[in-house]
């Protein structure tokens, strides 16, 4: 059983944020250089804390769990960001685009989503361990479910990597010993594993901190610079390599790519294991200033409708109150105390850690009916479905299920074992989206399904630098896509030449929009006959994400009905991989389009 003093823990919960506030400050100016930098201090030195999505996002889980209760939900996480976040970057648009779909974690994080191995997760991991101080495997539960709102793989990984260590930092302070932990509570086949290995292996070594992370890019480095695993190893690296708070988290900072997100999760992790008063001065005044309660804390434009906390001080008051309940409710390894102090067995914390083997096992999508997961509906390969088309899904854990779905749909219950299967065929005019009500158990839940898009493909030779309308092949052939992602590599021999796509983009009104061509590639697009983008600009070919420059992206108009698209891609080898979709706005405020749909033409 581990002890924690209350004014220990709150010290520490105070220095997390603390902590976390003054690395967002020192690295946001800096987000997506790759780096090396050479900062020694904040540039520019601020006069109030920066705000940082990394904090934003936890202030909307603070408030779910305070809504819901510590027994809170991914489902309820998920419309806690509808009702509360708008940022649309990255995998927080593609998973609020799901999500305004009716799709429920982890579908909003695993589907259509090529951002599901970034930072957006492993960033917002220090609430859940500061309300379950010295339980690596509750605060991992949290984490899990917080991450798959937006993530499936390597961002799940690295956000309970850093529960773990973070919780498991009240008690104990010895880094290497922390460091395992964090290890054992993760797959030992995912990159986050590989890269904490790997930095500590060059530290035992005695590389210098830049040949450590020449070593994490070399293995381990993605073109887009929110890519988790090449963040995470900067992360360790900084606090390996440091000599002190300052100087940790300015390596990290130092090493490039996704600085805020790299300084602000270190800063957090020295907080806890420092507490707040050992958090040099020099580093908290700029973002601080004198009053401990009320500074410290900028919320973002993207956090609405939402009462936040004013500063450092309530936030942690807030965050203490409810680790008070879950150490009561949920946790059996923990005691408050009164007075400071802290004790554990690292042994213990390790064996506690290992108990996360089980969501490990998770699937993709399946997502659970009932809140303790006894039902869950398995989607077997995601929740696309064919307009007119036939596909399986399958109910598990239940003594009888019932379908309902909508007009013009024809379903199929048969049980096989202790399972239901369910065959559902669809409508041919389905629209974007479509809801299913399951019964079972006496309750109902009403689940979506995605229309797939369909569209014509055809081979084409290189483009005339002067074409203006659209090519016109001898012969288009039908294609389909799980989402928005095309891969027309096996369409071009040794993927060189342009691979030509044509689809019908369904609109239920006329609207101006944004169509988005992220590929590494040059590519051309023409919307109902006009040339619409001309993207000159070329990428490593290498696997998605990719960035997407300015002429990615291009205002439109679509007309109410069906709207001819079609999309040049001029190859130059390798990989023919697109991501081909609409926003609401040509800049980065952008979100997806839940009610379009893509139809072959006739």
């Amino acid at each position: 059983m581990s002890k924690l003093g209350r004014d220990t823990y709150r010290s520490k919960v105070y220095g997390c944020w603390l902590g976390k506030s003054i690395g967002g400050t020192l690295g946001g100016p800096y987000e997506g250089q790759p780096g090396p930098l050479s900062l020694t201090f904040y540039d520019p030195i601020p006069t109030e804390p920066a705000f940082n999505d990394d904090l934003d996002l936890q202030l909307v889980s603070l408030h779910a769990l305070e809504e819901h209760g510590v027994e809170v939900t991914a489902k309820q996480l998920s419309q806690e960001w509808l009702d509360h976040d708008i940022y649309p970057w990255c995998e927080y648009g593609f998973s609020q685009l799901n999500a305004r779909r009716g799709l429920v974690p982890p579908l909003t994080g695993s589907y259509d989503n090529w951002f599901g191995d970034c930072m957006g997760a492993p960033i917002r991991s220090e609430l859940w361990a500061c309300i379950a101080p010295a339980a690596p495997q509750i605060a991992c539960e949290y984490a899990w479910r917080d991450a798959v709102r937006d993530h499936w793989g390597e961002g799940v990984w690295g956000e309970m990597f850093f529960a773990a260590v973070e919780s498991s930092a009240f008690v104990i302070d010895d880094r290497d010993a922390l460091l395992d932990i964090g290890l054992t509570a993760i797959p030992p086949w995912s990159k986050v594993h590989g890269v904490v290995r790997q930095v500590r292996d060059s530290h035992r070594r005695g590389y210098d901190w830049l040949d450590a992370r020449e070593r994490i890019l070399a293995e381990f480095g993605q073109q887009h610079m929110t890519n988790a695993p090449q963040n995470l190893g900067f992360t360790i690296l900084g606090w390996l390599y440091g000599e002190d708070f300052g100087d940790a988290i300015l390596k990290a900072t130092n090493c490039g790519q996704d600085t805020d997100c790299t300084a602000a999760t270190l800063g957090a992790i020295l907080g806890i294991v420092l507490g707040a008063d050992a958090i040099p001065h020099r580093w908290r005044e700029p973002i601080a200033g004198r009053s401990r309660a009320t500074s410290g804390i900028k919320v973002g434009w993207g956090i609405v409708n939402l009462e936040t906390p004013t500063g450092i001080g309530e936030l942690t008051a807030r965050t203490c109150a409810l680790g008070e309940e879950v150490i009561r409710r949920l946790g059996e390894t923990t005691v408050l105390v009164d007075g400071p102090g802290a004790s554990a067995e690292p042994e213990e914390l390790h064996r506690r850690a290992s108990q996360c083997f089980y969501i490990w096992e998770r699937h993709r999508d399946e997502v659970w009916l009932t809140d303790d997961a006894h039902v869950r509906l398995w989607y077997m390969g995601g929740p696309a479905i064919s307009a007119g088309g036939r596909r399986r899904l399958m109910v598990v854990g239940a003594t009888c299920v019932g379908v309902k779905a909508p007009p013009g749909w024809q379903t199929e219950i048969r049980r096989i074992d202790s399972a239901f299967e369910v065959l559902i065929t669809a409508a041919a005019d389905m629209p974007a989206t479509a809801k299913l009500e399951i019964s079972a158990e006496g309750q109902r839940w009403q689940v979506a399904l995605v229309r797939r898009p369909r569209w014509q493909v055809a081979a084409h030779g290189k483009l005339r630098g002067d074409l203006v309308n659209p090519p016109k092949p001898r012969r288009w052939l039908p294609w389909e896509t799980e989402g928005f992602e095309v891969d027309l590599t096996s369409l071009l021999e040794a993927g060189e030449g342009t691979a030509l796509l044509r689809t019908s983009v369904m609109s239920t009104g006329d609207r101006n929009l944004a169509l988005q061509v992220a590929t590494p590639h040059q590519a051309r697009a023409w919307v109902n006959g006009e040339l619409v983008l001309r993207k000159q600009s070329l990428l490593p070919n290498e696997p998605p994400p990719y960035n997407q420059p300015e002429d990615s992206r291009a205002a439109v108009v679509l007309k109410a009905g069906a709207n001819d698209l079609v999309v040049a891609i001029e190859s130059g080898g390798g990989p023919c991989l697109a991501r081909i979709y609409f926003t609401d706005d040509l800049e980065d405020h952008g979100h997806g389009v839940p009610d379009l749909y893509y139809d072959a033409p006739d």
